[in-house]
């Protein structure tokens, strides 16, 4: 939960500073149009947040495309590099378990089901399995609203990542 509200808390700044920048504004040596005014969708920072996600289907991903995707979202400003640091950490599990480079995975399902497992473990520690679990929920959430916003089935954007 933490992760998601630091996103959050992160995308909400960018997208403020997006609305009082210049009519124009610098995404990843692009120069983007601001969007105008409180009532719109989001900044073009968002906007470019936005793209970068679309472009990847965290259903059907391989861990190289997953860290190019993580990283575009940090250059893009629209990581913390402890966000980062957490969501790289799946790139590390699939390390650990042998994924291939270029293997195509569902991330989506995977940490559903580590989550799943994680709460029917009765003999962990209460207090790792409690950690663990809130870091699994993060990362699930993130996962899931990747995907709503690659649909487009985000009823808000990027902007409502939770």
């Amino acid at each position: 939960m933490l992760l998601v509200k630091s996103i959050l808390s992160s995308v909400a700044q960018l997208a403020r500073l997006g609305r009082r920048s210049e009519p124009t504004q610098s995404v990843a040596g692009q120069t983007l149009p601001t969007a105008a005014g409180p009532s719109s969708a989001g900044s073009a920072l968002s906007d470019a947040m936005r793209q970068i996600v679309a472009e990847y289907d965290v259903a059907n991903i391989s861990p190289r495309a997953l860290s190019e995707m993580l990283q575009k979202l940090r250059q893009a400003g629209a990581l913390s590099d402890k966000d980062f640091q957490e969501l790289s950490s799946i790139r590390l599990d699939l390390d650990n378990e042998g994924v291939g480079l270029d293997e195509r995975i569902n991330l989506v399902e995977r940490y559903a089901k580590k989550l799943g497992s994680i709460r029917e473990q009765r003999d962990a520690n209460p207090a790792v399995r409690q950690a663990t679990q809130a870091s699994l929920q993060r990362q699930l959430a993130w996962l899931q609203k990747s995907v709503q916003i690659r649909t487009g089935t985000s009823p808000l954007g990027f902007d409502t990542l939770a």
